[in-house]
């Protein structure tokens, strides 16, 4: 190993491989130091308490972790005040246990990445259906749209869009018809000589 990994990764003399084993370790140191300042004076039975709810726990499970479990049960052995068959022994996690508890965690981690893509594919077909849908009536409004701007274009009513025509053609139509009538009403009274 070189120099640089040894401080790296260095808790209380024990150098470890990774990251993620010295985070834990360094935790646990800090929580020893805690816990040996709370214990410095406690009665032998509180000590006791406390040194099995940690193993019972598994709380402390790094070198740095278990070699504070051992000097709590070296120092619960020589008070002489407590059995030793009340004081727990200390279990040592193997590593085969620790990888088949990653590799399980790992597959879990990956079905649940599977059912999250089928949940997520699931809301996407939901969304889809009702974005295909919302494009047919889009484009049906549109068309209902045109189809009313080439109506009321190509019509003879009146609408807001040809108002001014339609109303200037009428005006003039009966103009016309006006003065038609009147030529004919001026040659009726000539004929018969009306005034």
């Amino acid at each position: 190993m070189s120099e640089e990994a040894n401080t790296n990764f260095n808790v209380n003399g024990y150098i470890f491989e990774t990251k993620t084993e010295f985070d834990r370790a360094n935790k646990e140191f800090q929580v020893c130091k805690i816990i040996r300042q709370k214990l410095e004076f406690a009665a032998p039975e509180k000590i006791l308490m406390i040194y099995n709810k940690l193993i019972e726990e598994k709380l402390l499970e790094t070198p740095v972790g278990l070699e504070f479990l051992m000097e709590i049960r070296n120092h619960l052995i020589a008070t002489q005040t407590i059995p030793k068959d009340k004081i727990y022994d200390i279990p040592v996690p193997s590593k085969v246990d620790k990888l088949e508890t990653a590799k399980t965690e790992n597959i879990d981690e990956i079905v649940d990445n599977k059912k999250r893509k089928n949940q997520i594919s699931k809301e996407e077909k939901v969304y889809r259906g009702r974005f295909i849908t919302a494009l047919v009536i889009i484009f049906a409004l549109i068309g209902v749209i045109i189809a009313m701007f080439y109506i009321s274009n190509s019509s003879e009513n009146i609408t807001i869009l040809n108002y001014k025509e339609q109303i200037i053609n009428q005006y003039e139509q009966w103009e016309a018809d006006l003065n038609e009538r009147e030529q004919v009403i001026r040659e009726y009274e000539e004929k018969y000589g009306i005034e």
